[in-house]
């Protein structure tokens, strides 16, 4: 069954991530077989009942979604049990002996048929990688012909880049939510920053802004309806600036709250790090949940990711989650951890971001249920605020240690539209597609005055920097508004 599951996801899930489940349930469907050859006194009987065993067992779980597991249990252990005994009882050796191939051959068939109905997916998904790697080298020869001049290391500045996810611009702050941002504004020109208060990422998605910006342009592919959430991911983890800042001579360093790229995070990543299909289910919840081993779900993605095992549970996990979202700020806050010679920096943190979990003070909300809540408002501009407080102590750290440093201040897109048909989110549909993606951008450079970054889009402000910092001189990409995705009605 598992080696199913991962023809029905091939290009979501690993097949290494497969295989483990594949040993798991092969070793309890051995262990079953043993037993019942030792009782049963027939290998093809005992075959027979610990194929139905493990087929009932990875699958009697579902089950549980309509009771409790206890039921299923004691069903589960009937169904078996009555089956095991009719099989050992009632079912002939010359029967048992010609069954087996029979259904040792019809599973291989199927092994056969799905192996030959998944060639095409396979081709396509092994297809899209390589387009992937092919569109980012294009850009990479694109980009490095406009090399100027070399740097030594001691020449070029250490860059900090730092994403807080889903942070709106101040434009569309007010005009939604009734806030006046001006204070962290007043912060960031006292501080020698270029503030854009019209700068957008054209895409409402993570992947689908940074796999642009990363890559320094603007290309429609990056874009789910046009390509895919995998092409977006690929073009993200191997994004041209790693690439360019590695040749430039500096050591990529990153502190990020989920796998945004390869690099190790010096700080801890949140959650399951396996493979996770379109509805966000992990490989783990798609091997064990549908199992009699579903009420070990947690205990089993714990030991699989070496984690605690409190880090997937109630409230504990909740604690965990919400620190792995603030940790890469709080990273680049200690005056330890920047002003390292030649580094290029990226901070990614989860925040403002839902699921919300701070107050305005950083302070644990204690109801649970408001997580996902923007009928009120409150909750994603106390989350902010208490976001604008951390990025305020990052940046006064990165002045203070390391003043002759860039940094790139910029959300991936603003506020998004997220109402589904509830009342209390209708507001939201008078947002444009402007409004979605309205950032906040700001560039700290050396402490000097920068280039007029106002309305820049985020590839045209990282453009701005690297021509700058490291001897280029690319063109800015032409923005028009016919660049904000466009549902298909």
């Amino acid at each position: 069954m598992p080696i199913m599951l991962f023809f029905a996801n091939v290009g979501a899930v690993k097949f290494y991530e497969i295989a483990v489940f594949i040993g798991i349930y092969s070793f309890i469907g051995l262990a079953v077989f043993t037993v019942l050859r030792l009782i049963m006194k027939s290998e093809y009987k005992a075959g027979i009942a610990a194929g139905f065993f493990s087929l009932i067992f990875q699958n009697a779980g579902r089950l549980t979604t309509l009771m409790s597991y206890k039921f299923v249990l004691v069903i589960f252990l009937l169904v078996i049990a009555t089956l095991i005994f009719a099989i050992w009882k009632f079912l002939k050796d010359d029967i048992a002996k010609l069954f087996v191939p029979v259904l040792s051959a019809v599973l291989t068939m199927l092994l056969i048929m799905n192996t030959v109905m998944s060639i095409g997916k396979i081709a396509s998904v092994a297809n899209a990688d390589k387009e992937t790697q092919e569109d980012i080298n294009k850009q990479y020869e694109y980009l490095v012909s406009f090399k100027d001049e070399s740097k030594t290391p001691e020449e070029i500045p250490n860059v900090y880049f730092i994403i807080p996810d889903e942070y709106a611009g101040f434009k569309s702050l007010e005009k939604f939510y009734g806030y006046d941002n001006a204070e962290f504004k007043n912060f960031l020109e006292s501080h020698n920053f270029s503030v854009s208060e019209n700068s957008t990422n054209y895409y409402d998605g993570t992947l689908e802004c940074l796999a642009n910006v990363f890559n320094l342009e603007f290309s429609k592919k990056n874009r789910y309806g046009v390509s895919s959430e995998g092409y977006c991911d690929n073009k993200v983890s191997n994004g041209v600036i790693f690439r360019l800042a590695e040749e430039t001579g500096y050591t990529v360093n990153v502190a990020q709250t989920t796998k945004l790229t390869p690099y190790e995070s010096k700080t801890e990543i949140y959650g399951d790090k396996w493979s996770s299909t379109g509805d966000s289910k992990s490989t783990i919840d798609l091997m064990v949940a549908p199992s009699m081993l579903s009420p070990f779900t947690d205990k089993i993605r714990s030991v699989l990711n070496g984690v605690p095992l409190d880090y997937f549970e109630g409230r504990s996990h909740i604690v965990h989650q919400a620190q792995s979202f603030i940790d890469p700020l709080l990273y680049f806050a200690e005056s330890e951890n920047v002003g390292k010679d030649c580094t290029f920096n990226l901070c990614y943190a989860s925040i403002p971001h839902q699921p919300f979990f701070f107050d305005s003070k950083g302070i644990l909300i204690e109801d649970l249920s408001h997580f996902n809540d923007w009928g009120d408002k409150s909750y994603y501009l106390n989350q902010l605020k208490y976001c604008t407080t951390l990025l305020e102590k990052t940046i006064e750290n990165i002045i203070e240690n390391d003043p002759n440093s860039v940094i790139i201040l910029m959300s991936d897109h603003g506020a998004r539209n997220h109402y589904s048909g509830e009342p209390e989110l209708e507001w939201m549909n008078e947002m444009s597609a402007k409004d979605n993606t309205d950032i906040l951008c700001a560039v700290y450079y050396k402490g000097e005055e920068f280039t007029d970054i106002e309305g820049m889009c985020g590839s045209n402000v990282l453009i701005s920097v690297v021509n700058k910092a490291w001897g280029y001189s690319i063109p800015l990409i032409e923005q028009s508004d016919d660049m904000y995705y466009k549902p298909i009605n």
